[in-house]
Order: structure tokens, then sequence, then C-alpha cells
């Protein structure tokens, strides 16, 4: 993969189609991100994702922890060895008795929804001994929606307790239809002006969307999940990625606690100061933030991994 030196981290550039998931990172890109803020190397796999290439089957001898999230996961303010999931990888690795592998399934604007579809189509085959779901407080809201400014998405309609996927397979039409003239669909400078436009109109769908059905199918989907690594044998966790939002993050313990699903409290790793682990005017860790979130972890599931 070509490298590319670029200050706009999230647009269509940097991304593929994908039927099932709506989007996937772009196979095989290495890219390079200078901002005012941050600078960051970030290298794609074959499968289009943020995550060293390994096999399917496990190794003897070996464990495997699945991660499954968002940007925070995809970790694009910092270099791939800094990310949460490299630095846990290391920690584990070093202290277990075996073998430990992470493999991060984290992409920019998934939520909930995408990230069961993520664990169902890719994350299980790797025969994972955890997985662990980063929830994001916006990830709610979202699960109403059909679209993300990224691109057309899938959506899980809650009919009772039950839950019915719509939208798959997802069209390829990343777009808010202001951009459609002829000459302007290969340009990336236009893919950067549409990626403006689609977060507009989608911050106005994101506030009207009813907040207490958003919750009600965030639980399904968590509880689906659960589930779904349970009958694979694996254990499974959430933690909440921005624990300072504090009525988001009551409302995940409430649901969690509900469903007896196990939730790791991130909170201390920041000592009290979670702005000092974050990017500049960015909501993302630093790398300082990466390796207090992995050091948490590592503390967290160490005991399960020997």
């Amino acid at each position: 993969g070509a490298w590319l030196m670029t200050g706009r981290s999230h647009n269509s550039i940097f991304l593929a189609h994908d039927p099932i998931l709506g989007w996937r990172l772009r196979a095989g890109l290495e890219v390079e991100r200078q901002f005012s803020n941050y600078a960051a190397r970030e290298t794609v796999n074959a499968r289009g994702f943020r995550t060293p290439e390994r096999p399917y089957a496990k190794a003897p001898g070996t464990k495997r922890i699945v991660l499954l999230g968002d940007s925070h996961t995809e970790a694009y303010t910092v270099n791939d060895e800094e990310t949460y999931a490299q630095v846990l990888e290391r920690a584990l690795d070093a202290r277990s008795g075996e073998r430990v592998e992470v493999i991060s399934l984290g992409v920019g604007g998934y939520s909930t929804d995408q990230e069961l579809l993520a664990y169902a189509i890719e994350g299980r085959l790797y025969e994972p001994d955890l997985v662990l779901l980063q929830f994001c407080p916006n990830d709610p809201p979202f699960h109403l929606l059909d679209r993300y400014w990224r691109g057309l998405k899938p959506r899980f309609v809650r009919y009772g307790e039950e839950l019915l996927l719509h939208g798959v397979p997802t069209p390829d039409r990343r777009s808010s239809g202001l951009l459609n003239h002829a000459l302007l669909r290969g340009s990336n400078f236009a893919k950067i002006f549409e990626g403006v436009f689609a977060r507009m109109a989608l911050t106005r769908a994101v506030r009207s969307t009813d907040e207490e059905e958003a919750w009600r199918v965030t639980e399904l989907l968590i509880r689906d999940l659960a589930d779904m690594v349970r009958q694979d044998g694996a254990r499974f966790a959430v933690f909440n990625s921005n624990p300072d939002d504090a009525r988001a993050d009551a409302r995940l313990r409430e649901l969690l606690a509900r469903r007896g699903i196990p939730f790791v409290d991130i909170a201390p790793a920041f000592r009290g100061d979670i702005a000092a682990h974050r990017v500049e005017e960015d909501h993302h860790w630093n790398a300082q933030g990466h390796r207090a979130v992995a050091s948490l972890l590592a503390e967290s599931f160490l005991p399960e991994l020997d």
C-alpha cells in the first residue's frame, strides 16, 4: 500500500464499501496523518482492519482477545505500536504463561450494531477466548439511523424484545446528494466537502432520535452480542471509552447489570485527569491515554488468561 501524507482523518479516501458492515478501512492502506495536534502512522491489513495479519485458526497454547469498537479502538490519533490493542498485547504476552494475541476490529464510525456484525462475520472466526466491546456514548442514537457521514449503514429494528436486521446488503452510496455532478465524483476535494455536508445533515438527524428507544435497541444489541460470544465459548465484557459522560455511563452500567454482563470501569486509568490523556481539541486518547487504558485492561484480564 502507498503511504499517504494527509491532514484529513476520516473520509471516503480511507474507506472501502462493505455490503454488511457499511464500510471497512481500505485494505492495505498505509497512511501518515499530520495534524497540528497529532501525527500518526496507521497500517490497515488485507481484511480492512487496523490489526496485524493473523490466520483465523488459533495456534495451540495461544489465547486470543478480540476488540470491538469505533475510532477509539481504531485509534487513528496514535501510531500502530501505540494503540491500546498493541500495548495490551505486549503487556499480556510478556506476563502471561501463554502466547496472547489481540485482534482489533475497531473502525471509526462504527456503533454497537456494526460491531455486533463485525464479530459475527469476522471476530468469531479468530476463535477468541475473550471479547471486549468498547462502548461510546454516541452509539445509541446511531442505532436508530441507517446512515453515518461515512456512508449508509445496517440497522437493527426492534420488534418487542427481538431485533431484525434491515438495510443489508448496504448500497454503496456515501453521499448527502449534494455533490452528484459527474465532474466531482472522482475528486478527493469533493469527497472532503461531501463529508462536511453529510456531517451537518447527520448532526440534525442524531438530535431528533428518540433517546429511550435508542437505549432499548442498545440493550438488545449488547444482549445479542453477549449471547453470541458465550455460545462461542468465550468471555465477554464491556467498557465505556468516555467515562466522563456520567449520564451515559450510568445508563450503560444499569443495562449491563440487568443483563448480568461484566463491566470494566476504565475511569481510574486516567487518574482524575482525562483531558491529559486526550488529544487536544479531539475527544480521542493520545499515546498516554492508550497506555493507561491498556494497563488497566491488562490488570483486569491477566488473571483470566493465566
